[in-house]
């Protein structure tokens, strides 16, 4: 092409590009009957129609009609009545509807209305915490009410107990998969509120413990028995929302009766930690008569039952703690020897007690500096058992002794339904006792979180509703 006619050319349409911002209307042609004759006789020739005939006004000017005159005429263009769609297809979001009413199913209170609430959504009441943080981040109020799906119960809460994994929650280090706000509590005994379709073998008003695992059951570990390492385990009051609450919604198959001759207080101390206690030196640790146990952190709720299975399994049991007026608290459990390990090496301690042998199993939910020392504590072909970490989820350990020694490190979580079962009948036929601190009204879940991180209990701290 020649230079000249090129340059006849940019004049014509301009040489300066349009910027991104901008439309180019070289590239939004439409048909000559729409811009005149004119127009079209400048072209030289008529344009295709390229675009469907105009659907009423257009929601923004073109980019070759001058703005002021796109603007008139949208103020003179007559208001529109709100389109409306047959009754079973979902409107548009234009059509004059509130664009939240979609959403207030989803988060509105779930379940039936209950009496004595004004807006006529079933709310509970419950502590829970929105951040994460120390006890002043819990929160005492309103809390959606958990509908039963089916094969659900909804547990109304009579006690529920304070674990230390609740602490973990609250401050972070194991934040709650399902997001917050969330509700803590994995030991709860209650009443059966609300049984959920298909749910057999329990009635309304039931007396009610739940077992706080949650598993699969289909997986190749539930396949096997395993189901505490289930790929899809969880823990009511972890996973979900559990029992510091006024209701509490679990599986059928974890819901089990309650003895008549277990209080709602006592029941709420097995699920978790005497549970574990059971778990890890019965089946775990294969716990013999005559054998030794150091046993961590007597004062604890998982302290104190492994103090009592242990002996009952006819073990010998020493014990650390922390204060000195937790010594007597852990002999009258049945320790034979304890150490307060703030002014006296539990290690040595062990070694004395055991005529420089060691101890066969160690029952160990510290973490760090005392999961190392209490591999020295062990003898040869010794076990450790870690059930938790309440300082540190790290620890060291000196291999030398580990394959030197040929020990055992072990760990494990919970336990089984059927073991729960037994440790039922046991606090029946009172040869285990569940050790209750003190219990706090639900109402008052921040002083009893607070009491429990200044490591005050001595056995277990519940909350009752």
């Amino acid at each position: 092409m020649p230079l000249r006619a090129d340059a006849r050319r940019l004049r014509r349409w301009g040489a300066r590009a349009p910027r991104r911002h901008e439309e180019d209307p070289r590239h939004h042609r439409v048909p000559a009957a729409h811009r005149g004759a004119r127009a079209a006789a400048r072209w030289g020739r008529r344009v295709p129609d390229r675009l469907p005939p105009p659907r009423g006004a257009r929601r923004h000017p073109a980019a070759h009609r001058p703005v002021a005159r796109a603007l008139a005429r949208r103020a003179r263009r007559p208001a529109r009545a709100a389109r409306r769609g047959p009754p079973h297809r979902a409107r548009h979001p234009r059509d004059g509807r509130d664009r939240r009413a979609g959403r207030a199913a989803a988060l509105g209170p779930q379940g039936q209305a209950r009496e004595g609430r004004a807006h006529g959504g079933a709310v509970l009441r419950a502590a829970y915490f929105k951040e994460h943080g120390g006890a002043d981040k819990i929160l005492y109020g309103d809390y959606p009410d958990p509908a039963p799906a089916v094969g659900e119960v909804v547990v109304r809460v009579r006690a529920c107990a304070l674990n230390h994994v609740d602490m973990l929650l609250l401050d972070g280090r194991f934040p709650p998969p399902e997001g917050l706000p969330h509700v803590n509590g994995c030991e709860v005994t209650g009443t059966v509120e609300t049984l959920g379709a298909a749910v057999q073998g329990l009635a309304r008003g039931q007396r009610v413990i739940v077992f706080p695992g949650f598993s699969c059951g289909t997986c190749e570990y539930c396949l096997r028995g395993e189901r505490t390492v289930c790929v899809r385990y969880g823990y009511l009051g972890a996973h979900k929302d559990g029992g510091y609450a006024e209701l509490v919604k679990a599986p059928a198959s974890n819901v089990l009766p309650l003895p008549e001759a277990i209080g709602f207080e006592a029941g709420a101390a097995l699920p978790l930690a005497f549970l574990t206690s059971w778990h890890a030196l019965v089946a775990r640790a294969e716990l013999r008569p005559g054998q030794t146990v150091l046993v961590q952190a007597a004062g604890s709720g998982v302290g104190s039952a492994a103090i009592q299975i242990a002996r009952l399994m006819g073990a010998r049991v020493i014990a650390t703690v922390g204060a000195d007026d937790k010594v007597e608290f852990a002999k009258a459990l049945g320790a034979e020897r304890v150490v307060n390990y703030r002014r006296e090496d539990f290690v040595e301690a062990a070694k004395t007690w055991t005529n420089k042998r060691g101890v066969d199993v160690v029952i160990e939910h510290i973490g760090g500096e005392t999961l190392e020392k209490s591999v020295y504590a062990l003898t040869r072909l010794g076990t450790l058992v870690t059930i938790g970490s309440h300082d540190t989820h790290w620890g060291r350990l000196d291999l030398r002794h580990v394959y030197g020694k040929n020990l055992r490190i072990v760990g494990t979580n919970l336990g089984s339904i059927g073991e729960l079962r037994t440790i039922l009948d046991g606090v029946a036929q009172g040869t285990l006792k569940p050790v209750i601190d003190r219990s706090f009204p639900l109402s008052n879940a921040r002083a009893a979180v607070q009491y429990v991180l200044d490591r005050k209990n001595k056995g277990k701290v519940l909350l009752v509703s």
